[in-house]
């Protein structure tokens, strides 16, 4: 299998796209309108006419080029229109050219991979199908989770759809960005344009929990596209911590789209309250790759690591 790799104005987006969209693993994260956003530079990898890819989410940083998973992406990876296996997942990561010095990406759950090359460490998700009537599903809610719906019901919140974007994103930095700046610089500019985009492309749904005084206390943002729907970015304030203004947000999403051909992936998490939240609504835990390899100049590696 002969894999080339290609810069950014090097590729063909619209097969790209097309590969994507094909592909039996695609996923939202993966589209070139998507990568252009969150990673405006990525090149890739790619396997005779565009059907296997894998996109190399590329940045600069004192002249060193590495790879970094970017920001509001959850998943990248191999992406195939056949069959994949660890042999091609390995056959990809050793087509990484030498000139990116550090590689520090997640591939998809898709993705099987023994690179020795590579640390490997297996990051989890949780996901729920809903092709199911919402009785069944509803059926395999933890208790806790059927408390908190009832206490949000009790406490009059009410849910809507079609907020706009920014509201959102005010929310999560007002109650999220504290906790976050100093880990991560957060681009919200970025992440509205984002989730303006994926509205203008027909695949996202903005949904709001609202007190009795009308004041928006939790918000989520689904993205849905092959057959998948991504928790993409919620946030909640205090008022919806105390009364499960999140769980019933989530449960009418559910009830909403139930029986669909749609799986609800939560987007994992290692914080053991909110996978706590994600497995109360019966969601499966699944696991994608995240791989690792500095090649940096010692020097440049003890400074980075003071």
């Amino acid at each position: 299998m002969k894999i080339r790799f290609l810069e950014n104005n090097e590729i063909d987006k619209a097969k790209w796209d097309k590969c994507i969209s094909s592909a039996f693993n695609g996923i939202i994260y993966a589209y070139s309108w998507y990568l252009d956003i969150v990673s405006p530079e990525w090149a890739a990898l790619v396997a005779g006419d565009y059907e296997t890819v894998f996109p190399l989410p590329q940045a600069k940083k004192a002249g060193i080029l590495y790879l970094r998973q970017p920001l509001i992406t959850q998943q990248l990876g191999i992406f195939s229109q056949s069959g994949l296996n660890t042999a091609i997942t390995n056959s990809f990561l050793e087509a990484i050219p030498k000139k990116f010095k550090l590689t520090d990406i997640h591939l998809n759950t898709f993705n099987r991979a023994d690179h020795t090359a590579f640390q490997i460490k297996l990051k989890p998700t949780y996901q729920l199908d809903l092709i199911s009537p919402f009785s069944q599903i509803s059926g395999g809610f933890h208790q806790n989770t059927v408390r908190n719906i009832k206490k949000a019901v009790k406490n009059n919140i009410t849910t809507s759809r079609n907020l706009k974007p920014e509201t959102l994103v005010r929310l999560f930095q007002a109650n999220k960005g504290e906790e976050i700046k100093d880990s991560i610089r957060v681009d919200y500019l970025m992440i509205t344009h984002l989730l303006y985009q994926i509205i203008a492309k027909g695949h996202g749904k903005l949904w709001g929990a609202f007190t009795p005084e009308n004041n928006l206390c939790a918000a989520a943002f689904f993205a849905e596209i092959n057959k998948k729907a991504i928790y993409l970015l919620a946030a909640t304030d205090a008022e919806a911590k105390k009364s499960g203004a999140m769980a019933l947000l989530v449960n009418n999403y559910i009830q909403k789209n139930s029986e669909r051909s749609l799986t609800l992936d939560f987007e994992g998490s290692t914080n053991a309250n909110v996978a706590r939240f994600y497995a109360g609504f019966g969601a499966t835990e699944c696991k994608y790759p995240h791989i690792y390899q500095n090649r940096l100049p010692a020097i440049i590696s003890w400074i980075k690591h003071r």
